[in-house]
């Protein structure tokens, strides 16, 4: 089966997990004394190296509370820590798949990715030492909406492959034998 991914869609899930989605300016004018923010800028901030990092880390710690470290030793410096380091290898595969398949950037970007990951590496710590943000924990909290939509997409993920499966089924009960082509679950992660 094949998962297929967007831009748009990852921008839109990042959006609504973090709480921090890109506000429509238009029809609205800035509070007095306040600069206008252009769309621009708005996208420009939501990619900052900071809101970058936190989002990354607000996705990675989200599991921590379900993560079998937590499960079997609970919330402590050496389950976190365990996790971090689980958990940290990922993040770390992923900087550097990006930066094989992006290879040489202009240096502005290539530092902002290197800010993002000095950020990244350093809130691991922080939560090796200090536990998840009592503000992002308990209903309300980014990680509450962060595993609200991981359940709402697994969801819609889950019931795609069930219609291809049904659909796939009726094809080869018509034709008596297996579709040559492949199933796509059409599901935006």
């Amino acid at each position: 089966q094949e998962v297929r991914f967007s831009f748009q869609a990852s921008f839109e899930y990042l959006s609504v997990a973090s709480g921090q989605g890109v506000q429509n300016p238009f029809g609205s004018s800035p509070a007095e004394g306040e600069e206008e923010v252009t769309p621009f800028g708005q996208i420009m901030d939501f990619f900052s190296p900071e809101k970058t990092a936190e989002r990354i880390l607000d996705f990675a710690l989200s599991w921590f509370p379900a993560s079998s470290h937590h499960q079997e030793a609970g919330d402590t410096e050496d389950a976190r820590q365990a996790f971090s380091d689980f958990i940290g290898g990922a993040i770390q595969k992923g900087f550097d798949e990006a930066m094989a398949i992006l290879g040489v950037l202009p240096e502005n970007v290539q530092d902002d990715i290197n800010k993002t990951h000095e950020i990244v590496v350093n809130g691991l710590s922080d939560f090796v030492r200090d536990g998840l943000a009592p503000d992002k924990v308990g209903e309300g909290g980014v990680y509450a909406s962060i595993q609200e939509v991981q359940i709402r997409y697994s969801l819609q993920i889950e019931y795609s492959r069930s219609q291809a499966e049904v659909a796939e089924g009726a094809e080869e009960a018509t034709t008596g034998e297996q579709a040559s082509r492949p199933t796509a679950v059409d599901a935006v992660v």
